[in-house]
């Protein structure tokens, strides 16, 4: 919404040029008649003084004016005096200064398969380490009306540092910094420092169930019926059979998860196990699975992602808003396996709020330039009474006001229907087969499979799921360049 689009008001003047201004008192625009060329009154001189009587001052376009007389434009509203336009101040932003997806992408070796030698699973910091730096925002630049006068520009939203456990600010407030060494876990935006505790052996009746407080290695095992509840990060060198695993940070479990459909591991970051069969896994990340995944009930939030050449995603049920990934869907044998992304209802509900605020303030907008319409004709009449200058005035900031106001809305609406875009484009890939019982859904949407296909990436478009070829190298290469043209919209927001 440009200011020219807001409604203007007459100046009041003697001489009875046609002067306008903006609610924002930064633009005046003169439209001249025909009778004004006629009766000489069209003068460059004249229309100066005349301007200069009501008071604008500042930001007079001569020139403007000196054209608008010598082509004789009449019938015409033309701009001749602009003020300087405010501008607002950036919001404060957060730079981590540590890897925030320690576990999102881990190295594949040769035959496909995670490689755990490659994997930095755990970070750590030392006591004074730098973990975040914020960038203040900034306070913007004044404008100046027509009159001279300031016009006040918006600071941009100040942010602060979440503090976890073990972090301290620095007297500025301007660093987050690690109290001790220990272990990074970063969760819901906060980051948090945590000793890191070591277990020799295996969780089992020498231990019993085990809660720490900060992250945790164990050198072996995880034995069936045993509860594990992590504040931090999990690294678990060995297998977890039929075991219940709790965690706040990020999980790696470098054998399988197996057992009788007892164990369950749900963790607030990501999840990696080398195999799991009859389990559950539930991740706020990337769930990623070294080899098969069979008759599981996965939901991994951005992500569900299986490796290895022989990797297969057969049975059970795999749920992600974005992705399911795996070289084989299904089996052969026509497993029932059911894969579901695309789908966030909060989402939805808040962009349709948001639209709903906007058509509100739309309205408004139309139903308050009607009024001073009316007002200003009335002030032009002098019919102008005190109750009804108050109303004027009321009305002249709001108008001035909610373009911002939309702008806001106008910015949130664009973050959630990216949001959704996002999840729109979600995909399920199968690189090497997708099998007969398979039954893909994308939303409310759902194919089942009753034929076997071969290297198949599934989309949708509108209320149809389409499957089309899928190339694996040209993938890559697309999201190489996804990923180029991210950090070079970043580095541009940034700078």
């Amino acid at each position: 919404m440009t200011t020219s689009s807001v409604a203007k008001r007459s100046l009041k003047n003697e001489s009875g040029y046609g002067f306008q201004i903006n609610a924002e008192q930064s633009e005046v625009y003169l439209r001249l008649t025909e009778a004004d060329f006629k009766e000489g009154k069209a003068t460059v001189e004249a229309i100066l003084d005349a301007l200069k009587k009501t008071g604008v001052k500042f930001g007079i376009l001569e020139d403007a004016i000196e054209k608008m007389v010598s082509d004789n434009v009449y019938e015409k509203s033309v701009l001749i005096a602009r003020g300087e336009s405010k501008r607002n101040g950036t919001d404060a932003w957060l730079e981590f200064l540590f890897n925030t997806e320690t576990v999102g992408s881990p190295k594949e070796d040769e035959d496909g398969r995670i490689d755990y030698k490659e994997l930095d699973f755990i970070q750590n910091a030392s006591a004074g380490d730098a973990l975040v730096r914020k960038h203040p925002a900034t306070k913007g630049k004044a404008g100046k009306s027509v009159y001279g006068k300031e016009i006040s520009p918006k600071t941009g939203k100040d942010l602060n540092i979440p503090v976890g456990s073990n972090t301290e600010l620095t007297e500025n407030g301007l660093e987050l910094k690690a109290k001790i060494d220990g272990s990074i876990v970063y969760a819901g935006r906060v980051v948090n420092v945590e000793p890191v505790q070591n277990i020799r052996g295996s969780i089992d009746s020498s231990t019993g169930n085990v809660k720490c407080s900060g992250s945790l290695k164990v050198a072996k095992d995880v034995n069936s019926g045993f509860r594990v509840e992590v504040k931090g990060d999990l690294e678990i060198s060995g297998q977890v059979q039929d075991a219940e695993i709790y965690c706040n940070g990020n999980v790696i479990v470098k054998g399988g998860f197996y057992g009788n459909g007892n164990g369950k591991i749900i963790a607030k970051g990501d999840v990696t196990v080398k195999w799991c069969d009859s389990q559950i896994i539930q991740s706020e990340g990337v769930i990623n699975i070294g080899g098969e995944a069979l008759n599981c009930r996965l939901y991994g939030k951005k992500a569900i992602i299986v490796s290895g050449s022989k990797g297969k995603l057969a049975g059970g049920e795999a749920a992600s808003q974005y992705m399911i990934k795996a070289p084989c869907l299904g089996s052969d044998g026509g497993a029932k396996t059911i894969l579901k992304v695309a789908f966030d209802p909060q989402t939805m509900r808040e962009l349709k709020e948001v639209e709903a605020e906007l058509k509100r303030i739309d309205e408004d907008i139309q139903r308050v330039k009607e009024g001073l319409t009316a007002l200003y004709r009335a002030e032009m009449d002098g019919k102008l009474d005190s109750k009804k200058q108050a109303v004027l005035k009321k009305l002249e900031q709001f108008l001035q006001e909610s373009p911002e106001k939309a702008a806001e809305l106008i910015e949130n609406k664009e973050r959630l229907e990216n949001k959704l875009r996002d999840i729109r484009n979600a995909t399920i890939i199968a690189e090497q087969a997708v099998y007969s019982g398979t039954k893909v859904y994308f939303g409310i949407v759902y194919k089942e499979l009753i034929e076997p296909l071969g290297p198949t990436k599934f989309s949708v478009d509108y209320d149809t799921i389409v499957p089309s070829h899928y190339d694996k190298r040209l993938e890559e290469l697309r999201e190489q360049d996804r990923k180029k043209a991210e950090e070079a919209k970043k580095s541009k927001t940034n700078a």
